[in-house]
């Protein structure tokens, strides 16, 4: 992705010179939970989340220089334009979207697709980052649980230990949670952070296209033995439960390291997939990155001029497609 030294150069070149000379007619972004206002205690402990105002404004910044396009149309052109075009995608599947973002969309017009963890659908479950989210919140709002935990790790390096944690963490964070009196479950059903099944429906019914992001959103790349049937299951899944004209998968977290070969053996599994690395090519077939829009609050310009720039200056050492060995 894009490194934040470039603003100073980005900010000197007009959009339409940037995507003239890059030729990049099609940039596809990436957004998690839209608030409305507030911090998501579940997010902004992590990143920050983008607010309904910020993400408006984001969305009237691309309808200046891109028409929006849906996701079959990506798909059916193989991701050429001739027209510079745009296309908004959610990861994780949150209620947030529904709530805040789909009202924005729909009175611009601007199509959208939303990657769903399997188990996480009406709110039977909790990413693990999530669970550390909402573990350094109340921490932060009572200093005194950290030092309950001193017994697991220094009260002075707690939140760093706590973001560092991986998804094989889980039992810990669990344990953690229960030792700060932090119950998941009540929390999942007094605020509903996930979509239910009749919001995805509604949503459909709508315009807004589905896929899939993993059962539990884990790095696939951790069990690549099981990981094709792993992701195949995830995308029959979703695409069993709510159709739509595509099998669309979403990596959790990054694509990198997934290889060729891995790619040839996902090809079967799924039509169109998704990565997160910023404005790239990629060598694999129907598969497109995406510029992460949830970054220190920066406004969509600079967050975009800044991929432009990055990517001009990637083409000319060759480093602006991603090739897998």
């Amino acid at each position: 992705m894009a490194p934040d030294w470039l603003t100073s150069f980005s900010t000197r070149f007009s959009m339409k010179r940037l995507i003239s000379q890059t030729g990049q007619h099609l940039i596809i972004l990436l957004y998690h939970g839209v608030n409305n206002g507030k911090a998501i205690p579940f997010i902004d402990p992590l990143y920050p989340s983008r607010s309904a105002a910020v993400f408006e404004q984001d969305i009237q910044f691309f309808l200046r220089y891109y028409e929006s396009v849906d996701l079959k149309q990506i798909y059916e052109r193989r991701g050429v334009f001739e027209r510079p075009s745009f296309h908004i995608t959610f990861d994780d599947g949150l209620r947030s979207v529904y709530d805040t973002a789909l009202p924005i969309l729909q009175k611009y017009g601007v199509h959208a697709s939303v990657y769903l963890n399997n188990d996480f659908i009406d709110n039977q479950g909790l990413f693990y980052r999530y669970k550390v989210a909402l573990i350094i919140d109340k921490l932060k709002r009572d200093v005194t649980l950290k030092n309950k935990l001193g017994k697991l790790n220094p009260p002075n390096t707690i939140y760093q230990w706590l973001r560092d944690m991986k998804y094989a963490d889980t039992p810990q964070i669990n344990a953690v949670a229960q030792e700060i009196s932090l119950d998941f479950e009540q929390f999942l059903e007094r605020e509903k952070p996930y979509l239910s099944t009749a919001q995805i429906k509604e949503m459909q019914a709508k315009g807004v296209a589905f896929g899939a992001h993993s059962f539990d959103h884990p790095l696939v790349q951790d069990n690549k033995q099981s990981m094709p049937s792993d992701i195949g299951k995830s995308v029959q899944n979703i695409h069993a439960r709510f159709g739509g004209d595509l099998r669309a998968f979403a990596f959790p977290f990054t694509d990198a390291g997934i290889g060729d070969s891995d790619m040839q053996k996902l090809g079967s599994t799924f039509d169109i997939s998704f990565g997160t690395a910023g404005l790239k090519l990629d060598s694999a077939t129907q598969h497109y990155q995406r510029i992460p829009m949830e970054k220190d609050n920066k406004d969509a310009a600079e967050i975009i001029k800044n991929a432009y720039l990055y990517f001009y200056l990637c083409r000319m050492i060759g480093k602006h497609k991603i090739t897998r060995s």
